[in-house]
Order: structure tokens, then C-alpha cells, then sequence
């Protein structure tokens, strides 16, 4: 997102007006869409092997900051954020981590990021990491 809002076209404040009065009048989505449900029983299998012992057994993530949670998210962010985990395209990630990902096929990928995206409740509330890494409140 940083990226996104870095853009020179949104400095003026005019634009960030213009922002929010549209993000206001955006109907809220009550449920985080999921995937066909074909393979939720192996991504909770690589989630509960792989992914649990940072993030959790209900994916909450930690109380620091540090591991965020994964609950509430669509299943394409998800699937879009599993596949840039494994390019190394995100910010404070252990290598062992991007080199479990990119050995995974797609379908595990995909099956992962369902499981996760049939998760509900709310997630630990936690201090906020920032992309040089400090946590701030």
C-alpha cells in the first residue's frame, strides 16, 4: 500500500478529501469472499504444519506486531500476497519462508489462502510495523 500512496498524484490534500468521501459511500462487505472449497482440508493442513507456530493455531497473528493476523481477507489478496511472499516481493519476511513458499504448487497455494479466508472473529489488536521494521502504537 505504501507504494500506492507514495504516488505524486496523491499529495494534494484535495485528493485525500476526495478519497474519503468516496471510501465512505463504498457499501461495506460483510463477508471475506473464499475459494471454491475444493482443498480448504489441505491449506488447513499446510497452515497448521507450516504457517501456525508464528501465526498462531486460530491465525491471529501475534500481540507485538510483528506476525499479523490472517483472518477476515479475501481469498485473491490472499492468493496475490501468498504468490508476492514467495517472489520476496514483501517487506521483513525470513528466507525460509519465501523459499517454503516458492516450493509450493499452486493448488497448495490456493488452497492455503481458502482455508485462511473462511476464518472470521477479529484478530489480535497489536502494535503496527512499519516498513522499516519499527513497531509503532
Amino acid at each position: 500500500m505504501h507504494h500506492v500512496v507514495m504516488q505524486k498524484e496523491l499529495r494534494e490534500p484535495q485528493t485525500w478529501v476526495d478519497i474519503a468521501a468516496y471510501l465512505n459511500n463504498v457499501p461495506i462487505t460483510r463477508q471475506a469472499q473464499t475459494g471454491d472449497g475444493a482443498h480448504v482440508g489441505l491449506g488447513r493442513g499446510i497452515f497448521h504444519e507450516q504457517c501456525a507456530t508464528c501465526h498462531r493455531a486460530n491465525a491471529h497473528g501475534d500481540s507485538d506486531g510483528f506476525v499479523p493476523s490472517l483472518r477476515n481477507q479475501h481469498y485473491d489478496y490472499l492468493v496475490d500476497q501468498l504468490h508476492k511472499l514467495a517472489e520476496g516481493s514483501r517487506h521483513n519476511v525470513d528466507e525460509d519462508l519465501i523459499r517454503f513458499w516458492r516450493s509450493l504448487e499452486d493448488q497448495d497455494v490456493r488452497a492455503t489462502a481458502d482455508y485462511l479466508s473462511r476464518l472470521r472473529g477479529p484478530g489480535n489488536v497489536h502494535k503496527t510495523m512499519r516498513h522499516d521494521g519499527n513497531v509503532v502504537d
